[in-house]
């Protein structure tokens, strides 16, 4: 009758599991793309709370009465670092904040142009200061600087005739030969890096199933109704949440759809692996061993939650698109010094304002449901 129980419980928990790796193909039909980062951060939230108030409490009461040091905190310490080495060092792979090469090559030649065009504007300049000194009649002529604009009758020999043609010709050639594609191609360029498939998160799909594999593993191993009732309400009360967690981490790599679809079922299938394997050594180990074993290894899954968390999860969602700033002033020095009217100014000053207030609207939004995911595990930790 207990084998039933335990193989009935852990078919609830792989439906649950399911439905919850499901959740954020849903979201992000009804909200759109942000829905993703917003489910990555209340993911990140449930794995601070799974790691300090679920695996850690359940290794420490495991092992509190057999040890006076405290293994546990040791282990989860063991588990942080050797996740920052295995990714970091062994197998270290750096995050797509980089532009395509395409996007750069384009915006060299952007600059380029840019360039020319501020030394015509330099030229443009010296030109009507030129033709001011030799009429010298005192008229208080008001100059725009740009190319388009010197087209204002002055006394001038035939050498100046020539050179504001030759730049009145470049600027219609360069309109001509850009003007239908450049346009498209510079949006396409820039699209592109949001259409980039990044790589699938193996350490996160790697130290949630470790943690599943070991609540299924503690599920089969129990040996009475009661214990296993409690341990099975704690594994589907957190089990939906790290398959969520998952499936938002995935989606935000832009993988396929089959490819959300497969982990999402290993995935599902992990814990009914970790109860059988519960069951087998319920037979071959005793019960001190395997306490032994499980808080271990809840110990090791905690650091590593703990790390997935902050550095695979809220280090890239916080980082932001900071480093679209820096490219966008590298190159913007230019050889004169272009005075822009009160108007304009405004103008731009009150769009970046605007667009920093909103970038950290949004980060707090973020935070918020950080707060909100592990204020959820916080109340499941005392409710069950």
């Amino acid at each position: 009758m207990l084998l039933f129980i335990k193989l009935v419980y852990l078919i609830i928990i792989a439906v649950a599991c399911a439905v919850g790796g499901l959740a954020p193909l849903i979201f992000k039909k009804w909200f759109g793309e942000k829905s993703l980062s917003y489910s990555n951060c209340l993911g990140s939230g449930i794995l601070i709370g799974a790691s300090f108030i679920h695996l850690l409490k359940d290794s420490q009461e495991l092992l509190e009465d057999q040890y006076d040091f405290p293994l546990s905190n040791l282990f989860c310490a063991i588990g942080f670092f050797l996740s920052f080495i295995l990714e970091r060092v062994l197998f270290e792979h750096k995050h797509e904040h980089s532009m395509p090469i395409g996007l750069i090559e384009q915006t060299k030649h952007d600059h380029e142009e840019q360039d020319t065009g501020n030394e015509l504007k330099l030229f443009s300049v010296q030109l009507h200061k030129k033709n001011d000194d030799e009429t010298q009649h005192g008229e208080e002529n008001s100059f725009v600087l740009g190319i388009g604009d010197i087209n204002q009758t002055s006394p001038h020999d035939d050498g100046d005739d020539s050179m504001i043609n030759l730049i009145d010709s470049s600027k219609k050639n360069h309109k001509h030969g850009h003007s239908h594609n450049h346009h498209k191609e510079k949006q396409d360029q820039l699209q592109q890096p949001l259409q980039q498939k990044k790589k699938f998160p193996f350490m996160l799909f790697a130290v949630l199933s470790l943690e599943s594999f070991i609540s299924g593993s503690a599920l089969g191993i129990q040996d009475n109704e009661v214990s296993v009732f409690v341990t099975f309400l704690a594994i589907v009360s957190h089990i939906w949440s790290e398959s969520f967690t998952l499936s938002a981490s995935v989606m935000k790599t832009r993988q396929s759809l089959k490819t959300i679809y497969i982990s999402c079922i290993i995935f599902s299938i992990v814990t009914p692996l970790g109860g059988l394997f519960g069951l087998i050594s319920e037979k071959i180990l005793t019960h001190s061993q395997s306490n032994f074993t499980t808080s271990i290894l809840l110990a090791l899954a905690s650091g590593c939650f703990l790390y997935v968390a902050i550095f695979e999860i809220l280090a890239e969602e916080f980082s932001g698109d900071d480093h679209h700033h820096h490219h966008h002033s590298d190159n913007q020095d230019i050889d004169i010094d272009i005075e822009l009217d009160d108007d304009q100014e405004n103008n731009v000053g009150h769009s970046h304002q605007h667009k920093h207030t909103r970038k950290n609207f949004f980060k707090w939004i973020k935070l918020f449901l950080v707060g909100i995911g592990f204020t959820f595990m916080s109340v499941i930790g005392i409710v069950v």
